[in-house]
């Protein structure tokens, strides 16, 4: 029979009884070697056992192994389950011996549910009939979730935030070739919680303004530490530069928005989620929320879209005071004329019934407030003409909304005609228009 004593406390203690069942052995009786084996634990892997509840591990089952180690027959294979409270445990085996005396391989894994924490093996020597005296000693050694880490970093490596506020730190385990190692136990800890506290997931909360620690300590004893700055509480965001600027439509503005979230002392508050919208206007923002850097800094930008005009920007944190900022959209270059009225109306020998007037306007339609610009104004009829010049053209430079309006004509001609308006600009530049005149008759109401 085959006894196994476990000392969780620091080793195991296992000790077999071998019942030898061969040709060469005929006695009817049962012929028992008593063989003891004794784990061991290094110093560093016994600080590792006790600690396995700190990192939500234990022991819980150990798994035993006897073998032949020439031919690799297995004599036994059995996993016994214990509670993590119990002291000690006994099992019961049975195993056949070909010979007298066997040289075995005994292979032993201390776990927790089917994650193996601690393994070793040995060769150990079974004699029917002849006890072993002192156990044999098996070195067990850490195999457990992240034992090849060498290493454990903490980024970002000086976190800051304010009071009441949080921010994040991860930590990252690498074995000696640099390579990651994923799942490895380890727990966060602050050298003061009275200036900042850290959660099992990384987050640091301000608690007052200072600096501490934060460390982290793996299961094989690594760590790493970090300075935590808090600052004080925030009290206002102001703007910093990139306020009041203009551009043209479709374009981005030259410079960032920058704004800074400040304590009521004035100092920079990092840490900080600073939400921008734009609240009057057309415009599109980088991105919808910035986090203040180590200076408090909130940094965004804005491209203004097709419609011209002024644009409002609002920043704002919380309960804090919003801050609004200001932009100007400008129209762009002169690229068409748009009719003030499409159309016009008018009778035999009269006066047409609106004015015509073309309006100076951008590629998007943004009217261009282009003062004296030359537009020459046709009439495609070659009888009718402008009464004040009594010519077919006349050009007129427009006013200071970018609008020139033709004189009045005379319509000669007994049917529609159109009027054609086109800028004194460069040939390259140049754009043009058409307004229909429709004919209404001979007679003038």
């Amino acid at each position: 029979m085959h006894r196994v004593t476990t000392r969780i406390a620091s080793a195991v203690a296992l000790l077999a009884s071998v019942t030898a069942c061969s040709e060469q052995i005929t006695s009817e009786r049962a012929r028992i070697a008593n063989v003891a084996i004794v784990p061991e634990l290094s110093v560093a892997d016994q600080a590792i056992f006790r600690s396995l509840s700190t990192f939500a591990l234990n022991v819980d089952n150990v798994h035993v192994l006897l073998f032949r180690p020439t031919t690799e027959t297995t004599l036994t294979d059995t996993v016994v389950q214990f509670s993590v409270t119990s002291n000690q445990i006994a099992i019961q085996l049975s195993v056949h011996l070909d010979s007298a005396q066997e040289n075995l391989s005994a292979f032993i894994e201390l776990r927790g549910g089917p994650t193996v924490l601690f393994s070793g093996s040995e060769t150990v020597t079974a004699r029917v009939g002849q006890a072993t005296g002192t156990g044999k000693p098996v070195t067990l050694s850490y195999v457990g979730p992240g034992s090849t880490a060498s290493l454990l970093r903490i980024a970002p490596r000086a976190p800051t935030t304010f009071v009441g506020g949080t921010t994040r730190v991860v930590a990252t385990a690498t074995d000696v070739q640099g390579l990651p190692v994923s799942l490895y136990p380890f727990t966060w800890s602050s050298s003061n919680t009275a200036i900042a506290r850290i959660d099992t997931l990384g987050t640091i909360t301000g608690v007052a303004a200072g600096s501490a620690s934060i460390i982290a300590r793996g299961i094989t004893g690594i760590a790493d530490t970090v300075p935590v700055t808090i600052t004080g509480a925030p009290a206002a965001i102001v703007a910093v530069s990139g306020d009041a600027q203009t551009a043209t439509v479709g374009q981005a503005l030259a410079s960032p928005i920058v704004v800074q979230a400040q304590t009521a002392g004035g100092a920079g508050v990092p840490g900080l989620t600073i939400a921008f919208r734009v609240t009057s206007g057309s415009g599109t923002l980088q991105t919808a929320s910035v986090v203040t850097d180590s200076k408090g800094n909130a940094t965004n930008a804005l491209t203004l879209n097709n419609v011209a005009g002024p644009l409002t920007i609002e920043a704002s944190a919380g309960t804090l005071p919003a801050l609004t900022l200001h932009a100007t959209a400008a129209p762009g270059a002169p690229a068409q004329l748009q009719p003030v009225n499409p159309t016009v109306s008018a009778y035999l020998n009269g006066a047409a019934d609106k004015p015509v007037a073309v309006q100076v306007a951008d590629a998007f339609g943004n009217a261009v407030s282009l003062v004296g610009l030359g537009v020459s104004f046709t009439l495609s009829d070659t009888s009718s003409i402008f009464t004040t010049t009594q010519t077919r053209s006349a050009t007129i430079p427009t006013d200071s909304r970018g609008v020139a309006t033709a004189p009045p004509f005379a319509l000669h001609f007994d049917g529609n005609i159109q009027i054609q308006a086109l800028t004194t600009l460069p040939p390259s530049q140049r754009v043009t228009a058409i307004i229909g005149v429709t004919y209404l008759g001979v007679s003038v109401p």
